[in-house]
């Protein structure tokens, strides 16, 4: 289990730090906001969404993981993206709130199939 955790987290690693830096360093300003858009509206959504079901599959060790992801999301778009702070809040939270509906989601179905 330790190894799928550590492949999850280079993913997500991945998906959340790296394409906004490359985004950023290599696009000039007007394709680097329509990545930075794909990336808040279409990828981290499904990003968190699967970081959620994955985690409920094992929710009592892995309950943590989506606050995890909120981090890289912090550095990523705070740091990289200079976002400011509410919006990154509101976003960090929406995808908080997605990732544990799916955890819940996931665990119920889980309890069902036993």
């Amino acid at each position: 289990m330790l190894k799928k955790i550590i492949i999850w987290l280079l993913t997500t690693a991945v998906v959340m730090v790296l394409f906004p830096f490359l985004a950023v360093r290599f696009g000039n300003s007007d394709s680097g906001m329509m990545v930075s858009m794909f990336l808040l509206l279409i990828l981290n959504p499904i990003c968190f969404l699967a970081t959620g079901i994955f985690a409920g599959q094992q929710a009592h060790r892995l309950w943590s993981l989506p606050f995890l992801l909120d981090v890289l999301f912090a550095i990523s778009f705070g740091i990289i993206l200079q976002m400011d702070v509410l919006s990154m809040c509101m976003y960090i939270g929406i995808y908080t709130a997605v990732a544990f509906l799916s955890m819940a989601v996931t665990v119920v179905i889980k309890h069902k199939e036993q």
